[in-house]
């Protein structure tokens, strides 16, 4: 028998990519070897696929999509880019071919039939011939299909494999697979053997999925949160239904990088079940990474984020390159037509899944110093609705975590993407104005950091805030297409270096992740300390200097250049050490990554070898610095804790007094031994006590009596109105003459606003501190024998005693808070400023006491039961004028008004310890107020000139304003009106009062220990919060509680129970109130304006708190009437939102020096800046300093 031929069978099972026909691929109908397409929603169903495949690449651009699938004459037969489609035509041709060589075969033996027939005798030889033609024609029919087969296989080099092919499923015969091919190219070093594991307590899986929620999903949002917690649900409930490897693969790799991101070292419990996570994750590869479905994408972003926290076994840059080709051929690229995607919910989830794999690529090219995977020319995908990123409840009433800062962070790769694309993956030819470009780009990220949410979590915020200082630095930094560097460009990568690496060593140090860092971070910070090291090496004495260096010129409409950020805390520590301090944390922030990643350590190794030369050449220059710190004229570099051990000898060297009523010029002296000049200092002054801070005190607390004036007035009207006799006096009824009752109030608040805004700070500026004080007492006095002697029926004149009691007030309530905080010590100041509010319990104390007893002798003394206490409104002022000469002048405003140091030596060294802490200091209010002099102005347009200054201003306004409306204003002044509403006894609203105004005294001692420990913010945000809960519990009892008649028989009241529980809630307010909104806005409005404008600032911000009695409490009787305790409800308002102003814009000055607090509101140190001018007034010493220095020193 013949042996069959080759073309009657053709072996056509050959590993090729399969691919279905259109309408199976719209219907999700898999294509299997015999060609039948089989639904799987109805399995039984078959139906042949009708071969009509998708046009190709090439047509598609070519615009001949439906000449793809046939030959044509674009393509020649047999060379159609579709492969199934070539097949076809070869088996066409084949059989054509094998059709004409039968019909061939069968007209032969036709034609043989007709012929004679052959003897016996020749049948062997004419079998073996034919056998032979067989042979050799089967032979050369093989040679042929060969050649064919050859060439077709010759032509799948023009053919792009899709990752959408389902030859790589693992229900084919063959042992490979995508996932496989992927493992392949992606792991590094095998992962351990897991020896008996079984799934965590479901309280610790949740631990590790909600701590995933809230630092990595929150800003990669690539999956459904329902479907992730319904998978985790079912996995520990067990249930029949079958969870599909996709599910499994979701919540094994949130765990795994849930597990792996808390880990802090290699040998941690987190990393060990992080790599059992995976190891379990992997089991279910082969089907989570089938290609053709969205959950491919999904899975290998959770695979990228796994291999960014343990890059010993996995390579992110090879699994975020997988991630973009899935999406690229699932078409996640480019957004559906609105026709084909009607669903919002789906469309803002493809957005989300492709922007995190774009930010992941972004991510990891530029950390890689590698190109994007695809342009964003090649992109066009808007963004997802921002509501889709809010927190939200899902269909079963389970909160789902919001995602706010993804959207953040999708903003902030398109910016990166922009400038690194043009800067470093396009022509290397320098850019035509290369400048522009990057200030604009800078310009960019700044605003969007600058427009970052006030609700965003503090991790997140100083991620973003490491963000930004990289892209800084990294789209600054010298590149083919900008290779050109300024001074200026150096500068700004020499302090956002600084501020990166300093930051990161604190969120490495802090012992927890709470946001996204891995292994890149520590790529970040070897770029960041690279570029670093760079700048100094090309510009290090100008950096070191300190010196200022102007931003370059720009044209006119062109961006201008990126402004310096600000130095945290201000320039307290000068550049040289601030480098070397930054270069030392950096090794000790790579050796920290290095406990958690092995390829950290090299990075370590590496930035030890190329710092080892500058570290060395810093500290040389540190230690001449501090050889030569003795003789050198006063430096903005050296910073005040450094100055100490030279703060005698550099104290002869500052302007002296002439004596004789006239101001010298400056003047500098050589330097003297520092034993001669203490023996000079003993002769001349004595040394210092050791009650420096007592005595400091002592001071301080005399001049606090003047807020006795302001306590004891805030309450004698409120004693005054509520006594029979003084309403007799003046004809007046509290229900008709309400108006005239709110007027006597407000022409007190008119008298200080004038005098507070316009009469305290120039009459203290000029002629001092003690004589503002002075003026005030003096104003007080006359002013009570008005108001006591007024009259009959002669309103008008104890309201002019009001007015002018006001104006004397409103200038010794400007001066004394500002000759307090002049005099304090900064680390004691907040705590001294606390008895400047106690003095005010202290006048409300004495005030409600004297009108308790003179309500209850009221008969006897008629009507000088309210003179009474008019009168011993004089005890105070009486008791400041007499103290007033024994003190001494602020040391302050001696140099600033008259610059003569001698005196305010003299006036520190009666309030300091130590001649050191007084030279120290005196020696940086010369700089403060000499920087003041020549730069700033002192009047009253320098405090809305200056940004810092409004700013400063304007959260004083609104504190002060606060504090009043808060609701202790209106107690003060109505709580005898307030109380007429519980109680019907004169006797017992007296006793209330007057037991209110000494628990005020206790409460008020509360901030003397809390001020300077827990700082100004949190006292005035608890004591905001807790006065809310107060005036809440408050209307809510009277409201909601029965009124009882009176004991006379007249009016109402409430039971004795009620009425107690509603003075305990008042008296809560008042514990609340004392320490926080009482003190400390007094304390915080003080010490945060310059000595420039102290004064008048002051003085404005204190009568602000008058503005708002003026305004509210000319309405208040009427409100109260009309509302009763509902009106309380708008305290309580007030309150939370005075909370959230405290907790958003107010910083903290807790013991910040007073010359220094400037740079926290954006300003500049008067003290750095006023040394630059003090060495300027005398450059031929300072040349004679530098001509005597090392000169090793002016080499380095």
């Amino acid at each position: 028998m013949p042996r069959q031929s080759f073309s009657d069978n053709p072996l056509l099972r050959v590993s090729r990519p399969v691919s279905a026909c259109s309408r199976c691929r719209s219907a999700k109908v898999k294509v299997f070897l015999d060609d039948i397409c089989l639904s799987p929603s109805a399995s039984a169903d078959a139906s042949k696929c009708d071969g009509k495949l998708p046009a190709c690449t090439a047509c598609e651009k070519s615009g001949r999509e439906n000449e793809c699938s046939a030959a044509n004459d674009q393509f020649a037969r047999g060379k159609e880019r579709s492969y199934v489609a070539a097949l076809e035509l070869r088996i066409e041709k084949l059989e054509r071919r094998l059709a004409y060589a039968r019909s061939r075969k069968a007209s032969v033996a036709q034609h043989e039939s007709e012929l004679p027939p052959i003897p016996e005798a020749e049948g062997p030889r004419k079998d073996s011939l034919a056998k032979i033609r067989a042979a050799i024609l089967r032979k050369a029919e093989r040679k042929r299909e060969n050649s064919d087969v050859s060439s077709l296989i010759a032509d799948f080099g023009f053919l792009s494999i899709n990752a959408t092919t389902r030859d790589f499923e693992p229900s084919m015969s063959s042992n490979m697979t995508f996932a496989r091919l992927v493992l392949a190219a992606a792991s590094n070093d095998p992962l351990p053997e897991v020896e008996s594991w079984r799934l965590p307590s479901r309280q610790q899986a949740l631990s590790v999925v909600q701590y995933y929620m809230n630092n990595i999903y929150s800003l990669f949002p690539a999956f459904s949160e329902t479907l992730l917690y319904a998978t985790l649900d079912q996995m520990y409930a067990q249930q029949d239904r079958g969870i599909n490897d996709a599910e499994y693969w979701l919540v094994y790799m949130v765990l795994a990088v849930g597990s792996t991101a808390q880990s802090q070292s290699k040998n941690d419990e987190f990393y060990a079940d992080g790599l059992r996570f995976v190891s379990q994750a992997l089991q279910h590869a082969d089907r989570a990474l089938m290609p053709g479905y969205t959950s491919q994408i999904q899975s290998l972003i959770l695979f990228t984020q796994y291999s960014m926290l343990d890059p010993a076994h996995f390579d992110s840059w090879h699994l975020i390159g997988f991630a973009c080709r899935a999406v690229i051929d699932l078409g996640f690229h480019q957004d559906p037509p609105p026709e084909q995607l009607s669903d919002k919910a789906v469309l803002d989830m493809r957005r989300k899944t492709f922007y995190c794999v774009y930010s992941l690529d972004r991510s990891i090219s530029m950390v890689h110093a590698r190109a994007f995977s695809f342009t964003d020319d090649a992109a066009s995908v808007a963004w997802p609705r921002p509501s889709s990123f809010s927190r939200r409840a899902s269909m079963t009433g389970k909160m789902l975590s919001g995602s706010e800062p993804a959207f953040l962070l999708f903003q902030l790769r398109r910016a990166q993407s922009h400038w690194y694309q043009a800067l470093f993956q396009s022509d290397p030819t320098p850019l035509p104005d290369s400048s522009s470009f990057i200030w604009q780009m800078c310009q960019d990220m700044k605003e969007w950091a600058e427009a970052l949410p006030n609700s965003l979590p503090m991790g997140m915020r100083a991620l973003f805030d490491l963000e930004v200082r990289y892209s800084f630095v990294y789209c600054i930094a010298p590149s083919a297409r900008a290779p050109h560097m300024t001074d200026y460009g150096r500068l700004l990568i020499f302090e956002h270096a600084i501020a990166y690496l300093d930051r990161i060593y604190e969120v490495s140090h802090s012992g927890m992740n709470t946001a996204f860092y891995s292994y890149h971070d520590a790529l970040r910070v070897f770029f960041m300390a690279s570029q670093f090291i760079a700048v100094l090496r090309d510009a290090e004495d100008i950096l070191l200097s300190g010196m200022p260096i102007p931003p370059p010129p720009v044209e006119y409409g062109k961006p201008p250049p990126l402004p310096l950020p600000n130095r945290p805390g201000g320039p307290i520590i000068d550049n040289l050490d601030r480098s070397l301090g930054c270069l030392e944390r950096t090794a000790l922030t790579l050796a920290k990554y290095g406990a958690r990643w092995d390829d950290s350590i090299t990075l370590k190794k590496s930035y030890e070898i190329i710092s080892a030369e500058i570290i060395d050449r810093l500290r040389v220059r540190r230690q001449h610095k501090q050889r030569t710190s003795a003789p050198q004229i006063v430096s903005q570099s050296v910073p005040r804790e450094m100055r100490r051990a030279g703060a005698l000898e550099e104290a002869v060297r500052l302007p002296t007094h002439s004596g004789e009523g006239t101001t010298s010029k400056v003047g500098w002296k050589k330097w003297a031994p520092q034993a001669d000049l203490t023996n000079r200092f003993a002769e001349s002054w004595g040394d210092p006590g050791p009650w420096g801070d007592l005595l400091a005190q002592g001071e301080s607390s005399q001049a606090g009596l003047c807020m006795i004036l302001y306590g004891y007035d805030a309450s004698v009207f409120n004693a005054a109105q509520g006594s029979a006799n003084w309403l007799e006096w003046f004809d007046l009824d509290p229900k008709t003459d309400a108006n005239l009752i709110g007027l006597v109030n407000t022409a007190y608040t008119i008298g200080a606003i004038v005098a507070g805004w316009f009469m305290g700070g120039p009459i203290a500026d000029r002629f001092g501190r003690r004589i503002g004080m002075a003026s005030g007492c003096i104003l007080t006095i006359l002013a009570t024998f008005l108001q006591a002697f007024a009259p009959w029926h002669n309103l008008g004149c104890f309201i002019g005693g009001r007015v002018i009691i006001g104006i004397g007030q409103g200038m010794a309530l400007t001066a004394g808070p500002v000759y307090i905080n002049e005099v304090s010590p900064a680390s004691i100041r907040g705590h001294i400023m606390t008895f400047w509010q106690l003095n005010y319990s202290v006048g409300s104390f004495i005030a409600y006491w004297i009108a308790y007893a003179c309500n209850l002798h009221k008969e006897r003394l008629g009507h000088w039961d309210w003179r009474m206490v008019v009168i011993f409104q004089m005890l105070a002022p009486t008791m400041i004028y007499i103290l007033l000469p024994f003190q001494p002048e602020s040391p302050r405003w001696w140099i600033k008004r008259h610059n003569n140091v001698e005196e305010a030596r003299k006036a520190l060294r009666k309030i300091r310890e130590t001649e050191q802490e007084v030279e120290e200091e005196l020696q940086g209010i010369h700089e403060a107020v000499e920087f003041e002099k020549e730069v700033v102005s002192g009047s009253y347009v320098a405090l809305f000139k200056d940004p810092s200054v409004r700013k400063r201003l304007y959260l004083a306004f609104v504190l002060n304003v606060g504090q009043q409306l808060s609701g202790q204003g209106t107690l003060n002044s109505y709580s005898s009106a307030i109380y007429k509403q519980i109680w019907p006894s004169t006797n017992t609203i007296t006793l209330i009062n007057a037991l209110n105004a000494t628990c005020g005294i206790l409460f008020t001692l509360n901030a003397v220990w809390t001020a300077d420990r827990f700082g100004r913010r949190w006292l005035l945000f608890v004591g905001a919060i807790g006065m809310a809960v107060c005036m809440l519990i408050v209307p809510v009892i009277g409201l909601t509680t029965p009124n009882v008649p009176g004991l006379d028989g007249k009016g109402t009241a409430k039971e004795p129970g009620v009425g107690i529980g509603i003075v305990v809630m008042l008296f809560l307010f008042i514990f609340f109130y004392k320490p926080s909104w009482g003190a400390t806005v007094w304390i915080w409005t003080a010490e945060v304006f310059s000595l420039n404008v102290r004064a008048q600032a002051v003085g404005m911000c204190s009568q602000m708190q008058n503005v708002a009695n003026t305004i509210f409490q000319q309405f208040f009787p009427l409100f109260l009437n009309n509302t009763g305790l509902k009106c309380l409800f708008f305290f309580m308002a007030i309150n939370v939102l005075l909370a959230a102003f405290v907790f958003f814009f107010v910083p903290e000055t807790k013991q910040v020096p007073l010359e220094e607090i400037d740079t926290l509101f954006g300003g500049q140190s008067h003290t750095e800046k006023g040394g630059h001018l003090l060495n300027a007034h005398d450059p031929k010493d300072a040349e004679a300093q530098h001509s005597e220095a090392p000169r090793e020193l002016k080499d380095v």
